[in-house]
């Protein structure tokens, strides 16, 4: 059984339009684009806030900061090697099950 189509023809589609609208965009984009070229100098400027500004300080701050404090490390392995250092496991259990309960 053969089926015709009984509305108007859908086969001749106008896309002269559509392709004069995506021509018209690609002229808008090149014309965008020459005036932000070296002959018409366009600046653009970029303004920190205060914040930023702190930001970065701190950021540069940390950056001289060591990641290891050597001589605490130091310390405590002389105090594990002497025999002096005591942990309170008590402390501990407890700092466990209070980080445990704000994970979850």
């Amino acid at each position: 059984m053969a089926i015709e189509p009984t509305g108007p023809s859908t086969t001749n589609i106008n896309t002269s339009s559509a392709s004069s609208q995506t021509s018209d965009v690609k002229a808008d984009v090149l014309n965008k684009n020459k005036s932000k070229s070296v002959g018409n100098t366009v600046a653009d400027a970029v303004t920190l806030t205060d914040t930023a500004k702190m930001l970065k300080a701190l950021e540069e701050k940390l950056a001289a900061v060591p990641e290891v404090d050597t001589e605490r490390v130091d310390q405590l392995r002389e105090a594990i090697n002497s025999g002096q250092y005591k942990v309170d496991a008590e402390s501990t259990a407890e700092k466990l099950l209070d980080l445990e309960m704000s994970l979850s």
